[in-house]
């Protein structure tokens, strides 16, 4: 049912059922991180961040450091965000999100280099025309500028 009211986009329905399963069972790991996602889909990745903690406080779930990254990211906590994907690329957890994650943050820094170079990592791994694919691709034409200027 969670999944259903998740590919819908009924959040409302589904922080509903997220905290009846909570108040049951407070460290329903399942429950929290789908607290956590509608949380941070409705804007309020504030919100999300204890939630996201008290998840990696129970177990080392890469999706939840993978969350937890992205809702540091909303809240413009970069150097934390950027903590979080180190620890992912770390532990051997990569995947394409953190690259894009690193992107941003990286393009926060004021490192085009670097977001550029996850960016194209972006978009070389991930196929044409897919939304993260897309967001990657409207990343790196935003930085174009930015590396032009730079050039002698």
């Amino acid at each position: 049912v969670m999944s259903a009211y998740l590919a819908l986009s009924e959040f409302t329905n589904a922080l509903e059922l997220a905290e009846e399963r909570l108040a049951k069972s407070p460290d329903d790991v399942p429950s929290l991180n789908a607290k956590a996602f509608i949380l941070k889909q409705t804007g309020q990745a504030a919100a999300a961040l204890p939630i996201l903690d008290h998840v990696l406080a129970l177990t080392n779930e890469p999706s939840a450091r993978l969350n937890r990254a992205f809702a540091r990211i909303d809240t413009r906590d970069f150097a934390s965000a950027k903590s979080d994907l180190d620890e992912l690329e770390k532990n051997g957890h990569p995947s394409l999100m953190m690259d894009f994650g690193l992107a941003l943050v990286a393009e926060q820094r004021h490192d085009t280099n670097s977001a550029t170079h996850y960016l194209q990592l972006c978009l070389s791994n991930t196929p044409a025309g897919a939304p993260l694919w897309l967001q990657a691709h409207i990343q790196l034409r935003m930085l174009e500028p930015a590396v032009a200027a730079r050039r002698p």
